[in-house]
């Protein structure tokens, strides 16, 4: 059906994104080696599945340091994150207490659980009370931090960075990508 096509769009979108810039890292001054991919909702689907079960759909991807989810899930596709498996990107997970339906808070547990499994690294941000749609500039940790500074200090090891200029790439649905080169 058209959902299973935009999905699998969206990862191979990603995929031309990723390789886009790594054909041009030299002229951009970016360390492909620490790549990090950030989702909210849709967008931390896409990531999550370019990070962990791209290949399942025959899609090569390049190597990915970190994942950062705000309220995603790993589909059936991806068998609820049965994928997840040693030397896996770190990753970073933040998701409402009361998301319901396909993005029950749920799948988080279950991500994380994976990771767990894998020994991959992990923080995990569970928002009490929250449902899908919230401000990463918001919403904070059990002790206080925001969400976004969390996982900034988590991922900003692992950017793509040289002379301190981070590349994130957020995955659809809107699409953006920032991308700093030294003055």
């Amino acid at each position: 059906p058209a959902q299973a096509r935009a999905f699998v769009a969206a990862v191979d979108d990603t995929v031309t994104a990723l390789y886009y810039l790594i054909d041009r890292s030299d002229e951009l001054n970016l360390d492909t080696s620490r790549i990090v991919l950030k989702g909210e909702s849709a967008g931390a689907i896409t990531a999550l599945t370019v990070a962990f079960c791209a290949d399942k759909f025959e899609i090569d991807r390049p190597p990915v340091a970190a994942v950062v989810d705000y309220s995603g899930v790993l589909t059936r596709s991806c068998d609820k994150g049965a994928v997840v498996s040693t030397g896996e990107p770190m990753l970073f997970v933040a998701h409402g207490t009361e998301d319901g339906g396909s993005t029950a808070f749920t799948n988080a547990l279950s991500i994380v659980d994976a990771a767990i499994a894998a020994g991959i690294n992990y923080e995990f941000h569970p928002l009490e009370g929250v449902s899908h749609i919230w401000d990463e500039w918001e919403e904070t940790t059990a002790d206080g931090r925001l969400i976004a500074s969390c996982s900034t200090d988590l991922a900003s090891p692992h950017w793509a960075v040289q002379a301190s200029r981070p590349v994130l790439i957020h995955p659809p649905f809107q699409f953006r990508l920032r991308v700093s080169t030294p003055s």
